[in-house]
């Protein structure tokens, strides 16, 4: 899209607005006393403020306890400070809120923001529709360094027909030989399953979701394929997004992460950016976390087209110091 049409796209009415049930009363208390080794960084520029309620109560619900969050809300005119006092009792956080002059739909901007204020050894990131698993957030830490705790298992449905049978827990190591970045895979929630969540019990067991009528049969989401097509057919989409990964807080990604504007952008960069760079994508092959349906608007400007060109991305790599 021309930078001037994409700069003047009008904003749209946010259908998930509302404030969802929540269920704080059995939530731990925070303990500053603990290091923090993993610092998990949001941002968003458009509406995001039932979803961000849900997935920072499933943050708040993680067995790994030595995390921060840092949320960055890029002009997205909702008002998300009364989602995050909920939360403050029980989760680290660091909020800023940023200016925008031109329409944008990256998370990019807010992500560099915030990277100079996170103080783990691993840096992970996030959409913030996730609903994760009590235990994503030992994939993100332990999964950069080549191990899993011991006694750490997670039971997961491998289809609609196998909702009950336990499988281990595995890491599924990629080739390559630089720096590594974990990627957690995720099932979509369609519009209509969205709108119902707050019939489902997934306080207690997140796995609730997935026996949702019509979670394994809808065609909603990012593709016209069902969560059991996604799991059988699409290889590449089990774990190749972004919506929730990480990487050392040395990895050479962060500093090289470009600023951009449009949807789909950061995606394109680090497919490209993992693949010139060698990297080795460690992926999970539990299900380990829940993408809710969200108002969209996929367009990206003119100006973001050359993250998707190998050779112009190359080139702005060794216009970084890269050797590629």
């Amino acid at each position: 899209m021309e930078d001037e049409l994409f700069d003047k796209h009008p904003m749209q009415r946010d259908e998930f607005g509302s404030m969802p049930i929540l269920k704080l009363d059995d939530l731990l208390p925070r303990d500053d006393t603990l290091p923090v080794k993993l610092s998990m960084i949001i941002a968003f520029s458009s509406w995001r403020r039932e979803q961000l309620a849900r997935s920072l109560e499933t943050i708040a619900r993680q067995t790994f306890r030595e995390f921060e969050v840092l949320i960055c809300d890029m002009s997205s005119g909702q008002d998300m400070e009364s989602v995050y006092e909920l939360f403050r009792p029980f989760i680290r956080l660091k909020t800023k809120s940023l200016y925008r002059s031109t329409w944008s739909s990256c998370p990019t901007k807010g992500i560099k923001e915030m990277l100079p204020d996170a103080v783990g050894d691993v840096i992970a990131i996030m959409q913030p529709e996730m609903m994760l698993n009590p235990e994503a957030f030992w994939y993100l830490y332990y999964g950069n360094y080549g191990e899993v705790p011991f006694d750490f298992r997670w039971r997961h449905a491998s289809s609609p027909d196998d909702h009950i049978n336990a499988v281990p827990a595995q890491l599924n190591i990629g080739e390559g030989d630089g720096e590594t970045f974990v990627n957690l895979r995720n099932a979509f929630i369609s519009n209509d399953e969205t709108h119902h969540l707050d019939e489902v019990n997934w306080h207690a067991d997140i796995k609730n979701i997935e026996a949702m009528k019509g979670f394994w049969t809808h065609t909603d989401c990012l593709s016209a394929y069902t969560n059991r097509e996604h799991w059988d057919k699409e290889e590449h989409k089990k774990w190749i997004w972004w919506f929730i990964g990480s990487a050392k807080r040395s990895a050479t990604i962060w500093d090289d992460m470009p600023s951009l504007d449009g949807h789909g952008g950061i995606d394109l960069f680090l497919m490209g950016y993992k693949q010139i760079m060698g990297y080795t994508e460690v992926v999970p092959q539990n299900l380990l976390a829940y993408h809710q349906e969200h108002t969209r608007a996929s367009i990206a400007p003119d100006r973001d087209e050359w993250v998707w060109r190998g050779d112009e991305l190359r080139e702005y790599l060794r216009g970084k110091g890269r050797n590629v």
